[in-house]
């Protein structure tokens, strides 16, 4: 080996020469791109790496920072094997209690039917879909009861047989005189307000009071009211059939002289104008 006073260094020769100026060749390379390569490794990796990693004293690579040079300087050959996440799946639905890494948390890993991917059914009373909503409660829920009501009014009175929502039930769906709002006919038979009580049976049968002996008089035959308390009203009552109301029209026919305009005769109809029986 010969020595160069000059530099007061050992200048090497042949193979060892060779070996020396191949090594100081890739310190240099490393040296000057330290800085560099350490933020780009550092950032790559998410880790916080000093030049050890790559380097030791006496200054030489070391089995990383080789497999570092050997890859082109690739963060890649630096970053150690990324640890994975411990998933518990104990149910194999393909979801785990950890969440985060693992995927959406599986509520209940004893039960394969209930993970984040199922479909909430609206009869288990379980939160089958791990979205904090039990049935109906969730919008997305399958199999539950409808909510829409159903009111049946077959007579068109207004009144349905279903009730509660509907209004007051109809107890006679086929009779549109039959009705929660009707009023209690005392000697029909029939229960026409709906309220389980026929005729006399009925309160409001029991408070009629006559405030006529028959129902013949004008007033009497058009108020509406049962006057004599026998269950028959107005017109419906055979005492009010000789009254101006309820009497039925009359045809009344009508002569012409000769020279009269038109026919000799025709025939009229007009209703008799006759007195009540007041």
């Amino acid at each position: 080996m010969q020595i160069d006073r000059t530099m007061k260094t050992a200048t090497p020769t042949g193979v060892s020469a060779a070996i020396l100026m191949i090594t100081g060749s890739l310190f240099s390379g490393m040296t000057h791109a330290t800085p560099t390569y350490l933020s780009k490794v550092n950032s790559y990796c998410g880790a916080s790496y000093s030049c050890s990693q790559c380097h030791t004293n006496p200054p030489e690579l070391n089995s990383t920072g080789q497999a570092f040079a050997a890859s082109g300087h690739d963060p890649a050959a630096i970053c150690p094997p990324a640890t994975p996440p411990t998933c518990t799946d104990s149910d194999g639905d393909g979801y785990a209690v950890e969440g985060g890494e693992c995927g959406p948390v599986d509520c209940n890993d004893g039960s394969t039917t209930v993970n984040p991917g199922a479909v909430e059914n609206c009869t288990n009373g379980t939160d089958d879909n791990c979205n904090g909503l039990v049935d109906a409660q969730d919008p997305a829920a399958v199999g539950c009861a409808t909510t829409s009501t159903t009111c049946t009014d077959a007579d068109g009175d207004g009144y349905a047989i279903e009730g509660g929502g509907c209004g007051p039930v109809d107890s006679n769906d086929s009779n549109p005189a039959v009705n929660p709002e009707a009023k209690e006919n005392c000697s029909n038979g029939i229960d026409d307000n709906g309220n389980g009580l026929i005729d006399g049976a009925d309160p409001a049968c029991a408070v009629c009071v006559p405030t006529s002996r028959v129902e013949k008089k004008k007033r009497a035959c058009t108020d509406g009211a049962d006057n004599d308390c026998n269950g028959l009203v107005d017109c419906a009552d055979p005492s009010c059939s000789s009254t101006r109301n309820c009497k039925p029209a009359r045809t009344k026919k009508h002569h012409h002289h000769e020279g009269d305009a038109g026919s000799s005769s025709e025939n009229d109809t007009e209703q008799e104008n006759d007195g009540d029986n007041d």
